[in-house]
């Protein structure tokens, strides 16, 4: 009975919140930049620009390639309705591109650092080699290793694979950008429920954060009416009190939750930024 394989509806839930988030942080962006003049608009202008460029590779390709199906046959692999005998597969092809080499920091946390493409460098980094034709091996695709099984290679016999999975490291194990192999499922499902809250306590801090602001925001135009039609009030910051430390809790919230498990820090990475479930059994920090 043949088996396929597709992305999992969270793969494109995540893809289409990335497109989204990033979408408005770019016209935000577009906007200060239109807005104003100077060195922080050429600044906000070009982050604009590499933020729709990262969208290209991190939201829109996973999207678009979202309706692939892989089907596992006893004669191959057929894809997109073309069939690629078994007997004809010669093998891993890749990595591929400018962005495939390492630089070791023996003194840093992870010690590899993994350089990858410019984000405008498209194409597979891996791709599945037959004798007359070739086919992307997508990284993200749920069970890219059976494939490899059932054209009787382990992805542990390639070099350049092995060295590229164990090198990659950060949010994109959890995001659905890289999936892990079949062996490395249970502490990665692990790691995705805990990556999941931290996320959920973020957005709880930025959130109140929020709240506060349009709070105190909604007393003092309150107050700013009231004097435009001639009242004489003295100010009393006191109903400003709760709200403020509202906001400051969130704002401690968000901040903890990020230091915790996103530090960017060189030094001493967050769990998120230094994960990789073939090397981490139980996420750490």
């Amino acid at each position: 009975m043949a088996s396929i394989l597709r992305y999992r509806t969270w793969q494109r839930r995540a893809a289409r919140l990335r497109l989204l988030g990033g979408s408005l942080g770019i016209l935000f962006l577009l906007w200060l930049g239109l807005a104003g003049g100077g060195f922080l608009s050429l600044l906000a202008l070009g982050g604009a620009a590499l933020g729709g460029l990262y969208l290209l590779r991190t939201a829109w390709e996973p999207l678009r390639r979202g309706s692939l199906g892989v089907e596992l046959v006893a004669e191959g692999v057929r894809a997109n309705g073309v069939l690629y005998p078994k007997e004809a597969f010669q093998g891993v092809e890749g990595p591929l591109g400018g962005w495939t080499w390492l630089q070791v920091k023996p003194g840093e946390s992870p010690r590899h650092r993994l350089h990858l493409a410019p984000p405008w460098q498209k194409g597979p980094l891996f791709r599945l080699r037959f004798r007359e034709a070739s086919l992307p091996l997508p990284l993200d695709l749920p069970g890219w290793d059976r494939i490899l099984r059932h054209l009787g290679l382990s992805w542990q016999d390639h070099p350049g694979l092995v060295r590229y999975l164990m090198s990659a490291t950060g949010p994109a194990w959890l995001n659905g950008l890289l999936y892990p192999p079949e062996e490395a499922l249970p502490g990665w499902e692990t790691a995705r429920r805990r990556y999941r809250k931290a996320w959920a306590w973020l957005w709880l801090g930025v959130g109140l954060m929020g709240a506060a602001f349009l709070a105190v925001d909604y007393q003092a135009r309150g107050l700013q009416s009231r004097l435009k039609e001639g009242e004489s009030l003295a100010l009393d910051p006191q109903p400003f009190v709760p709200l403020f430390a509202l906001g400051l809790l969130g704002l401690l919230l968000a901040a903890g939750t990020f230091l915790r498990h996103f530090n960017l820090g060189r030094g001493r990475p967050g769990w998120v930024v230094a994960y990789n479930p073939l090397r981490d059994a139980e996420p750490v920090g």
